[in-house]
Order: structure tokens, then sequence, then C-alpha cells
């Protein structure tokens, strides 16, 4: 059995954003894949929750993403998200606060738990 044999769900962003609740239910995460097509370097934000949380919520991963750059987060076999998975761009490590522009296309893969 293949990983993408189990990570049957994918989303990939149809235009350039700055926030997005990828998963509004609890759900396993194989990959996160994030291009920043903005001017400036910025910071991914990945949360677990359902809807979109305050500015200055912590993020339970984060990374920086070079202008023109691209990142990732693989989980191997994949990652829990009891909640649901959100991910934003913010201007600092540490809130997801930004400058309103949207600069970011994001590509999940996951599976989203069955009751």
């Amino acid at each position: 059995m293949t990983r993408d044999t189990i990570y049957d769900e994918r989303y990939s962003s149809a235009a350039v954003e700055k926030q997005k609740v990828v998963v509004a239910a609890p759900c396993f995460v194989a990959s996160i894949v994030v291009a920043n097509t903005g001017a400036s370097d910025t910071w991914i934000h990945v949360m677990d929750t359902n809807a979109i949380p305050d500015d200055e919520s912590v993020p339970l991963l984060q990374k920086k993403v070079l202008s023109g750059g691209t990142e990732f987060f693989d989980f191997g076999f994949g990652r829990r998200f009891n909640t649901g998975l959100y991910v934003a761009m913010g201007t600092t490590s540490v809130s997801t606060s930004s400058d309103g522009i949207a600069a970011f296309l994001i590509t999940a893969i996951y599976r989203t738990m069955k009751p």
C-alpha cells in the first residue's frame, strides 16, 4: 500500500490566497506544499482548527518562505489534525497577521477521518 492509495483527497489553490481552512473536519495530512508568489519573504502557519482563528493565535507549525520560493511539510504516512487543517501566511513567525495581500498557493494531500 502506498501513500497515494491512503490519501485520496487533495486541495489546490485556484488563485493566490492569504489564508484557508483546507479541511473543516478531523483529518490525517500527508503533505502541504506552499508557493510564495509575493514580493516579500513570508511565514506559513499551520493550525489544527476548522475555523479562521484570531490573528494572534499560536501556530502548530510554521516555516519561512522566501519571495518566489516553495516550502513543504511532509508528514510521511500522515499527521493527525483533530479539528481541521488551517493554513495562513503571516509577516512574522508568531502571528498570522499580514498586510492583507494574498500571496501564496497551497496544495495539501489529506484524508478526512470517517466517524
